[in-house]
C-alpha cells in the first residue's frame, strides 16, 4: 500500500486528468511530481530527526560498508593473481576455498556476537567488528601465499556475519519505526558502496595499494562508535531504567510518540523481570540447556527463524554476494574482453544509485507490497538473461548485441535493489522478539553462513560446468521458492514499533488488532 500522502497526490493527478485530453507524457510528469513530493517530505522527515540517530547509524553504516569492500576486493584481487607474472598463482579450487573461507568464519562471528552483544551490550560487540575489518586489511596487504590470503579473508568473515544481524538490531533499537526502514534499508546502499570503491580503486591500483584503501571505512567507523551511548533496549533488558530512559532521550529525544515507545519497552521488561523474580530458583546448567532447546518449540521463535532461512535463500540466490566477487566472471559471459571491469562499474553505479532511491521508496509502500513485486519482476528478469544467455551459446542469435544483455542486468539490478534485497535485511533487524534476539542471531547467522558458503564456493564451479545461464536458472529456482514460502507466511512490519510486531509472533495480532477483536466480541454480546 502506498502511504495516505502519496496516494492523496496520485488522487489529485487523476482526478486533474479525468476528461481531458492532456497527453500521457503530461500525467506521467505529474505522477513524478506526486512522488518528488512525497519524497520531500521524506526527506524532511528524515532531517527532522534528531542528529545523535543519523550520526549513530552512519558510524554503523560506515562499518557495513567496509564489509562491502571486501566483497569487492576478490574481483581486483583475481585479476591481479591471474596474470602470468602473479606473486601468488591460483588455481580455481583456490579461488573459490578463498571466497567462500569466509562464510566459515561467519558463522563463527554468530555464535560469538550473540553473547558478546547480549553481555557487553551493542557498543562493544560493534567495536570488536570494526577491529576485525581493518585487520583483515592489513592481513592481505602483506599477504605472500595462499595461507595468509585465505587467513586474511577469514578474519574478514568475523565481520561479516556479526555486522549483518548486530547493525541490524542496532538500527532497530536506536531508531523510530518511520525511520527504521531508511536507515535498514541503507545498508545495501553501503554494502554496494564498498563494493563500488574496491572496483573503481582497482582500475589504478594494484591489490595491495588497494588493501591499504580499505582501511579507511574501518577507522571512521571506530571513530563515530566510541561516541555513541549503549543500547536502550539493552540497558532495559538489565535493569538499567535511567540509563536506558536518558540514552533513549539522547538518541530520539523526547516528543510524545518516542515517549510512548519508551514507556511501552520498560514496562515489557519491567513484567518480564518481575516474573523472572517470582521463580527465584536458579537453574541448572542442564535446565539452562533445556531451556534453550525450549525454544524450538515455540511459535515466536520458530516463525521468525524460518522466514529468515528463507530470506537469506533470498539474499544468496539473487546475486547480492556473488555478483561483487565474481562480477568480472559474470560480466565476461555477455561482455566477452571488452573492458569487463569498465561495465562492472557501470553496473555498481545503477546498483547504488537504484539503492539510494530504495532508502524513499522503502519508506512509501508496505514491505511485502514492495517485497512481492519486485521480487516478482526479478525472477522473470533473471530467466530471460538465462534464455538470451543460452541462445547466444548455443549461436541461434547473434553474440554481438551486448545492449541486450546490458540491459537486461540493469533492469534487473534496479528492481533487485530497490525491493528485494534490503528488505532481507530490514526484515532481520525487525522480526525477532526481544527476549528471542540473541538465540536468533545465531540461528540467522546459520542459515546465512550456510548460504552464503554455498552459494560462493559452487558459483565458480557451476559457471566452469554449465555456464552463466545454468548457474543463474538455478538460482532463480531458489529464490522463486522462498518468495513463495515468504508470501503465505511473512506478516507486514512497516510503521509498526518493535513491540506491536513481538505481538503479532507471540498472539498471532498486534495489540490493535487484540483491542478491535475485543471491542467487537463486546459489541456482539451486548446485541445477544
Amino acid at each position: 500500500m502506498v502511504s495516505s500522502t502519496c496516494k492523496q497526490s496520485f488522487v489529485r493527478c487523476t482526478i486533474s486528468n479525468r476528461g481531458s485530453n492532456g497527453s500521457l507524457i503530461t500525467y506521467a510528469w505529474q505522477i513524478c511530481c506526486a512522488l518528488g513530493k512525497h519524497s520531500l517530505h521524506t526527506r524532511n522527515e528524515f532531517f527532522a530527526q534528531p542528529r545523535q540517530t543519523i550520526w549513530a547509524a552512519f558510524g554503523v553504516l560506515t562499518n557495513i560498508a567496509s564489509s562491502g569492500f571486501h566483497y569487492g576486493y576478490p574481483t581486483v584481487l583475481f585479476r591481479d593473481l591471474r596474470a602470468k607474472d602473479s606473486p601468488i598463482p591460483l588455481t580455481l579450487e583456490e579461488e573459490s576455498w578463498i571466497t567462500s573461507s569466509a562464510a566459515v568464519t561467519t558463522l563463527l562471528s554468530f555464535v560469538l556476537v550473540a553473547p558478546l552483544m547480549e553481555r557487553y551490550g551493542r557498543k562493544i560487540a560493534h567495536i570488536s567488528l570494526i577491529i576485525s575489518n581493518a585487520m583483515a586489511c592489513v592481513i592481505f596487504y602483506f599477504a605472500n601465499n595462499f595461507t595468509t590470503l585465505m587467513l586474511g579473508r577469514l578474519l574478514f568473515g568475523i565481520p561479516n556475519g556479526g555486522s549483518i544481524v548486530l547493525t541490524a538490531i542496532i538500527i532497530a533499537e536506536f531508531t523510530s519505526p518511520e525511520l527504521r526502514g531508511i536507515l535498514l534499508n541503507g545498508k545495501t546502499c553501503s554494502i554496494v558502496f564498498g563494493a563500488s570503491y574496491a572496483h573503481l580503486l582497482g582500475l589504478f591500483f594494484d591489490w595491495r595499494t588497494l588493501a591499504l584503501f580499505g582501511l579507511v571505512l574501518p577507522v571512521l567507523s571506530l571513530l563515530i562508535t566510541i561516541t555513541w551511548p549503549e543500547s536502550p533496549a539493552w540497558l532495559a533488558r538489565r535493569g538499567h531504567y535511567e540509563r536506558c530512559e536518558k540514552n533513549f532521550n539522547w538518541l530520539r529525544g523526547e516528543d510524545p510518540s518516542a515517549q510512548k515507545e519508551l514507556h511501552a519497552l520498560i514496562k515489557a521488561e519491567m513484567d518480564r523481570l518481575t516474573v523472572k523474580i517470582s521463580d527465584p530458583v536458579s537453574k541448572s546448567f542442564t535446565q539452562k540447556i533445556k531451556k534453550i532447546f525450549m525454544k524450538f518449540t515455540r511459535r515466536d521463535f520458530l516463525k521468525p527463524t524460518w522466514i529468515m532461512a528463507n530470506a537469506f535463500v533470498i539474499m544468496e540466490t539473487c546475486g547480492r554476494h556473488v555478483f561483487p566477487t565474481y562480477a568480472i566472471k559474470i560480466v565476461t559471459a555477455f561482455a566477452g574482453g571488452q573492458s569487463p571491469l569498465h561495465y562492472v562499474l557501470g553496473l555498481d553505479l545503477v546498483i547504488f544509485a537504484t539503492s539510494l532511491l530504495a532508502c524513499v521508496v522503502v519508506h512509501m509502500f508496505k514491505r511485502r507490497t514492495l517485497l512481492f513485486s519486485t521480487g516478482s519482476i526479478c525472477s522473470v528478469l533473471l530467466l530471460a538473461i538465462c534464455l538470451y544467455l543460452f541462445l547466444k551459446s548455443k549461436q541461434i542469435i547473434p553474440s554481438n548485441n551486448v545492449w541486450i544483455p546490458l540491459t537486461l542486468f540493469i533492469l534487473y539490478f534496479f528492481f533487485l535493489n530497490l525491493g528485494t534485497s534490503p528488505l532481507v535485511l530490514t526484515i532481520l533487524g525487525e522480526i525477532y522478539p526481544l527476549k528471542h534476539r540473541s538465540m536468533g542471531v545465531v540461528m540467522s547467522g546459520i542459515f546465512f553462513s550456510f548460504a552464503l558458503m554455498v552459494a560462493l564456493k559452487v558459483t565458480p564451479l557451476l559457471i566452469e560446468s554449465i555456464e552463466v545461464h545454468g548457474t543463474f536458472t538455478i538460482f532463480a529456482a531458489f529464490m522463486i521458492g522462498s518468495l513463495l514460502y515468504l508470501y503465505f507466511n511473512l506478516p507486514e512490519t512497516k510503521d509498526k514499533t518493535l513491540q506491536e510486531i513481538e505481538e503479532y509472533f507471540t498472539n498471532g495480532k498486534d495489540r490493535t488488532q487484540l483491542a478491535h477483536d475485543f471491542e467487537r466480541r463486546l459489541t456482539v454480546d451486548n446485541k445477544i
